[in-house]
């Protein structure tokens, strides 16, 4: 006798394809899980990691963390106190002046080259702070840490550094500043050549003039530091503009060595009674 088949009732057909959707469904989300992408999504679908805690835990991943600007400050100047100057121990360092220490410009002259002899001025090689800190010889640092080296090789030189400051119009003031030459045609730690003509100096233009070939510039008397630090000092009064313009001047003209340099430390510009 054939077999007999009882007919599905459209609640069956309607039950096989829901479990059937629910087992396509729990395929396809064991598939796509692990993406961190679709792992997110259920979490914030579902509110919790506790859903599917097999797949959540393959699906979890750490955000990549969004850059942040890092803001480098520039340095401020820690200037040792130079009574109304600045920087006058050369502890900072140079701030974009050119001259190797920061609040002083260089300045120097250039002097045509004659026939014969070794009056004439060349732009120095090289304007310098010189640290003990840095390997710099102690010889070359008055006070401190720093001081300021102007050097050049061979050719003859006349410069500096200069500063402009704020004053009280008509004040007296004093500008000091402690000088060290060094000329030789022999390496450090040979002494300076003292047959060497050189002249160390310090002067004040009330005016506020930083033109050091200028007229109206108080000049202090000469140095010649070879071998040793040497004070040189001078006094004036402001002008009535309220600015000064302070200098520090070396002389080489006239010799030629291997090595013509000058250091400048402790420089201090003081209001007078």
């Amino acid at each position: 006798m054939p077999e007999m088949h009882t007919p599905k009732t459209s609640t069956q057909i309607v039950a096989r394809w829901i479990l059937g959707g629910m087992l396509a469904f729990g395929a396809l989300l064991a598939w796509l899980a692990p993406s961190a992408v679709v792992g997110d999504t259920l979490a914030q679908i579902f509110g919790t990691p506790n859903y599917l805690p097999i797949i959540m835990r393959e699906a979890t991943h750490t955000p990549s963390a969004t850059p942040t600007a890092t803001i480098t400050p520039t340095p401020t100047a820690t200037f040792v106190p130079s009574g109304l100057a600045l920087n006058g121990n050369f502890e900072a360092a140079d701030n974009g002046t050119g001259s190797g220490v920061a609040a002083w410009s260089p300045w120097w002259a250039e002097i045509a080259k004659p026939p014969s002899g070794y009056d004439y001025a060349y732009k120095p090689n090289s304007f310098n702070r010189e640290c003990k800190s840095g390997g710099a010889a102690a010889d070359f640092v008055y006070a401190g840490d720093c001081s300021v080296r102007v050097l050049n090789n061979w050719d003859p030189w006349w410069a500096g550094i200069r500063q402009s400051v704020s004053v009280t119009p008509g004040q007296k003031l004093r500008l000091t500043a402690y000088g060290r030459a060094w000329a030789s045609a022999l390496f450090y730690p040979n002494p300076s050549d003292t047959t060497v003509s050189v002249e160390m100096r310090v002067g004040i233009a009330p005016s506020g003039n930083c033109d050091p070939f200028a007229g109206g510039i108080v000049w202090s008397g000469v140095i010649v530091p070879h071998n040793g630090w040497q004070q040189a000092s001078v006094e004036t009064n402001a002008g009535s503009g309220g600015v000064v313009c302070l200098f520090l001047s070396t002389d080489y003209r006239g010799d030629s060595r291997q090595f013509m340099a000058s250091f400048w430390d402790s420089v201090y510009l003081a209001a007078v009674p």
